[in-house]
């Protein structure tokens, strides 16, 4: 009898959990999805981390040119 009187919460509950489940799967970076297929990801995690030291030595050296050309010695 006491049972009866929870279903309104877990349907809510239920409800609450599948669109919760299904927004934050669309929100997740693609390097998270890539490693998520069912046939495995196509790249070491190595590589995508030296892609990523590579892209943030690129953005540095730009800001450095950008900031010696603005301001010559």
């Amino acid at each position: 009898m006491g049972g009866y009187a929870f279903q309104p919460i877990w349907f809510m509950q239920d409800i609450t959990y599948r669109i919760c489940e299904r927004r934050s799967h669309k929100q997740w970076p693609d390097v998270v999805k890539e490693r998520l297929k069912p046939d495995g990801p196509d790249t070491r995690l190595t590589d995508i981390e030296e892609a990523n030291a590579a892209e943030q030595r690129q953005r540095e050296e730009e800001l450095q040119a950008r900031v010696r050309a603005r301001y010559p010695d």
